[in-house]
């Protein structure tokens, strides 16, 4: 009988340190979605703090709850209180991402109701609706997951050879399981370009390919596009999703025209055999892949870049997730020759907010306003850019949210995203 109650104290004892833990863990999340910092971790923590903090809410519940039955309120009073006014404030603290999602949701509307007119949802058809999700936030889904149906995908289709570099790029399709002309997305095209600071990352897995999936299942042709990257060295923890194939000496410069290159592709070849839509096409990245986004996007007609992209394609949307305004720093690191001060009309022509002008289609935004990597002022930047030429942009909002803060695809942050997502394709077809 000793024994047994030997064996149960130390259970309690183990149990209390998890539950410890546990509020420390909901402290440090705190920490990184209200503060944060800039050291590597913390750049890592900014991603992901704000999307898990609802799981970190019932985590601390449940640990501040086990804390109080094992304290005891009648032996331990003054202990007693004071976890429960700890853990019910980290849990607190927890919960505001969370209980913001509505802000995030009437800021979204403003946005739509101001580019497509205050009745723009009645202009979507039920028919159409039934595809899409029916609320921007379900609780159940935050667990669940978004449910969609099963895609075709066809991998690793190779583009793009440089024997100098010892480089070649490919790209992912994802389209229906099945041809469906009632399908919303009526083989309509996207290009999904990938981010890592144009020195890491990866199509497929480093580039949403949930999202990918979900829309390839309404009747979208995603094409996921790998490009050449500059080799800086040594990637760290990136070289876990940065295959080798892609490292080269490249610059902004060689980045676009290899993007340019899939589009003429695109144009001769792929089209036909998978079956899309030239006619309705959309550009899509984050990060970095947002930048080239933009570029591609608003640079599509620009005469600076009059033959690097097929001349076929009818640019419907570009939807670039937190992405750099600006690029006044790329001589420093290489990513561009000479300066701004040396080279004013190169450096406009990688610059997302010089390139806009009155004849842009309209622009879909993601942004975090916690992002410590691309501050949310860029995005402010490239909607004051449209709005100065008359170009409908939606910038999307999300307070507290961090850089890659749609990583997760069923959090409040990803299915509000997802919910005006569908909807602006559907809208700007």
């Amino acid at each position: 009988m000793h024994g047994i109650l030997n064996k149960l104290g130390i259970v309690k004892i183990i149990l209390a340190i998890l539950c410890a833990l546990a509020l420390i863990i909901g402290v440090y999340s705190i920490f990184q979605i209200y503060v944060g910092g800039t050291d590597a971790i913390s750049r890592v923590a900014n991603w992901f703090m704000a999307q898990i903090s609802e799981f970190l809410l019932f985590i601390v519940i449940a640990a501040t709850l086990i804390l109080l039955k094992l304290t005891g309120k009648k032996n331990h009073p003054k202990i007693y209180f004071a976890i429960m006014i700890i853990g019910f404030t980290i849990a607190g603290l927890n919960s505001v991402p969370l209980l913001l999602t509505p802000v995030s949701i009437s800021n979204a509307n403003a946005e739509f109701s101001a580019g497509f007119g205050e009745n723009w949802e009645t202009t979507i058809p039920d028919d159409v609706k039934s595809f899409f999700m029916h609320s921007p936030f379900n609780i159940p889904q935050q667990f669940l997951g978004v449910p969609h149906k099963e895609c075709q995908i066809i991998e690793d289709i190779p583009y793009y050879e440089d024997p100098d570099e010892e480089v070649t790029l490919y790209f992912d399709v994802y389209m229906p399981k099945e041809p469906d002309e009632s399908l919303p997305g009526n083989r309509s095209t996207i290009i999904k370009i990938h981010g890592g600071s144009w020195v890491a990352g990866d199509k497929s897995t480093g580039n949403m390919p949930v999202v990918n999936k979900y829309l390839a299942a309404q009747g979208y042709i995603i094409f996921d596009i790998q490009y050449g990257l500059r080799d800086t060295g040594s990637l760290g923890a990136l070289a876990i999703i940065t295959p080798e194939n892609v490292i080269g000496n490249y610059t902004f410069i060689d980045m676009v025209k290899q993007i340019g290159i899939f589009t003429k592709l695109l144009e001769s070849n792929y089209s036909a055999e998978y079956n899309a839509n030239l006619e309705s096409v959309y550009i899509m990245g984050g990060s970095a892949g947002g930048h080239l986004t933009c570029v591609t996007g608003f640079g599509y007609n620009e005469d600076y870049f009059n033959g690097t992209f097929s001349e076929n394609l009818n640019i419907k949307g570009v939807i670039p997730l937190y992405p750099p305004s600006n690029v006044s720093w790329a001589g420093a690191s290489g990513l561009l020759p000479g300066s701004p001060e040396t080279d004013p009309e190169l450096f406009d022509a990688y610059t997302p907010t010089a390139l806009i002008d009155a004849n842009d289609p309209p622009i879909l935004i993601y942004q975090g306003m916690s992002d410590i990597l691309v501050d949310y002022s860029n995005s402010i930047e490239i909607k004051n850019a449209c709005d100065n030429v008359g170009v409908t942009c939606c910038n999307l909002l999300f307070p507290l949210a961090g850089h890659a803060s749609d990583i997760f695809f069923s959090t409040n942050f990803g299915q509000v995203w997802l919910y005006y997502l569908e909807r602006f394709l559907y809208l700007t077809q």
